[in-house]
C-alpha cells in the first residue's frame, strides 16, 4: 500500500496499517522530509520498486494526483483493467 500525504500528521490509521501490512505499508510525504518516510511524489520508480506491476492498483485521492498516478501506471504498462479508481 503506497500512501501519499503532505506531512506525517496527515497519515490516516498509521499504527493499524503498520500492524496489518508491515513492510507492505509505505508512506511518501510531499511537504516534509523525514528519515522514517520517503519524500516526494508517487512516481514510476517508486511504484516499480515497491509493487508487483502485474497486480491490481486501487487509486484514490485528489483528482490531479489520481490522474498523475494513472498516467504513471499506463507508462509502466499496467493493464488498464488492473487500475481501480475511486473519485470523490
Amino acid at each position: 500500500m503506497l500512501c501519499a500525504n503532505k506531512t506525517s500528521s496527515d497519515i490516516v490509521l498509521e499504527k493499524e496499517f503498520n500492524e496489518i501490512l508491515g513492510k507492505n505499508f509505505m508512506n511518501i510525504l510531499s511537504e516534509e522530509a523525514s528519515d522514517k518516510f520517503a519524500h516526494g511524489y508517487i512516481m514510476g520508480n517508486l511504484i516499480k520498486k515497491n509493487t508487483d506491476l502485474k497486480g491490481y492498483f486501487y487509486v484514490c485521492g485528489a483528482l490531479k494526483m489520481m490522474e498523475a498516478v494513472e498516467k504513471v501506471l499506463s507508462d509502466l504498462q499496467v493493464q488498464e483493467n488492473h487500475s481501480i479508481t475511486e473519485k470523490f
